[in-house]
């Protein structure tokens, strides 16, 4: 809790004038405009945007966070980086940006 408090003052929201069912119902009609904003910032937080949707997808999908098992952590990371693909994919996002990111070597 303390080092979310303390990183608070980094958060950055990003609007896109649509509700969050709309975005979930695959209705969005700002897709573009959140793939656009990672592909011309690919550095920016975007990136934690597709990692969280992936996390989501990664819990409907297994029940679980990922890692949230010791034993299952590096099977774990496999499942994650396809859960993200997929979101990428729905987005028409190049991903390897991202899924480098979930490396973790």
């Amino acid at each position: 809790m303390r080092l979310f408090c303390k990183e608070s003052s980094h958060i950055r929201v990003i609007r896109t004038g649509e509700s969050i069912c709309q975005e979930y119902d695959g209705q969005s009609p700002h897709k573009d405009a959140v793939a656009s904003l990672f592909e011309s910032e690919p550095e920016s937080s975007a990136v934690f945007y597709f990692v969280l949707r992936g996390v989501e997808r990664f819990y409907s999908e297994y029940n679980a966070l990922p890692g949230a098992i010791d034993d299952h952590v590096e099977p774990d990371i496999g499942k994650l980086k396809n859960c993200v693909s997929k979101i990428l994919t729905e987005y028409q996002v190049e991903n390897r940006n991202v899924l480098s990111m979930l490396s973790f070597n």
